[in-house]
């Protein structure tokens, strides 16, 4: 399964490169790179992570961010946890951990999304908040690991 997501995301990094590309041949910057990804699409796993932790911590959520309800994004940002884990250097039991946390808690999330549920009752779903806390663990760790090459 690693294999066909790192595979998957090599694709995906070929298509936004080649949507760049193009947009700069044809002068429209990176307009045709958005048609594909949503405008909150984190670029990071620590992107992901620190927007889940702003969640978590009710820093400014309360509006929508890059014109989805928070309570989207939240899915969203949950929803794409494999896919930025398998676009970075995280290790495949790592990646494993990662995987099983999105689609546990989607399980959980998406009925009370799909019945209406606010932000605040996604937050309260058993587990999530451990899950962004454990997350937060494992990119900082990642942090530390990459930072004597990032210069």
């Amino acid at each position: 399964m690693l294999v066909a997501l790192a595979a998957l995301s090599s694709l995906s990094a070929c298509n936004r490169k080649a949507a760049t590309n193009g947009a700069a041949a044809n002068g429209t910057g990176t307009e045709a790179e958005h048609d594909h990804f949503p405008a909150h699409w984190p670029s990071t796993i620590f992107a992901a992570s620190k927007r889940l932790a702003a969640f978590q911590n009710n820093e400014g959520h309360a509006r929508s961010h890059n014109g989805v309800s928070p309570e989207q994004e939240l899915i969203d940002l949950v929803r794409w946890l494999p896919e930025l884990a398998a676009d970075s250097d995280l290790n495949e039991a790592t990646f494993d951990k990662i995987d099983s946390w999105s689609s546990e808690t989607l399980q959980k999330l998406e009925p009370k999304w799909n019945g209406g549920a606010k932000l605040e009752s996604l937050l309260a779903v058993d587990g999530f908040s451990k899950m962004i806390s454990e997350l937060q663990d494992i990119v900082q760790k990642e942090a530390d690991r990459i930072a004597p090459f990032e210069n």
